[in-house]
């Protein structure tokens, strides 16, 4: 399990902010696993040109690609919606905008000041 740290922004894994861990999670996962099976294949490639293993490890490498692309398309369409908000976004996810200057978030109950959002999430996404 990955360790929560606290910073700044607030509900982080391992320095990444919540929300765009929980986007990117289901495809990093994917690179990993088709990164390792491709490892893995090139024990069954040692030594003899076998075809069915090199279209398994052609087919791992595209899922490792498809897997880190759907990452970074993941934090990308986050932060889109993050910027329509006005970078007044929980690092849970949770809109912000309309509410006071400072208070808890309804969702998580983490403390935030709208001042300094922004200059957190500038910080993180550009």
């Amino acid at each position: 399990m990955p360790e929560r740290t606290d910073n700044k922004l607030g509900l982080t894994i391992w320095g990444m902010p919540l929300v765009i861990w929980r986007a990117k999670r289901p495809w990093l996962a994917l690179a990993v696993v088709c990164g390792i099976a491709s490892f893995l294949t090139n024990f069954a490639i040692i030594g003899t040109f076998h075809r069915p293993a090199l279209g398994a490890k052609a087919l791992f490498i595209a899922g490792f690609l498809i897997g880190i692309i759907g990452s970074m398309l993941a934090k990308r369409r986050v932060g889109r919606r993050i910027r329509e908000d006005g970078y007044q976004v929980c690092p849970c996810g949770y809109s912000l905008k309309g509410l006071s200057q400072t208070g808890n978030c309804p969702e998580c109950g983490r403390e935030f000041d709208l001042e300094v959002l922004p200059v957190l999430w500038h910080r993180w996404l550009d």
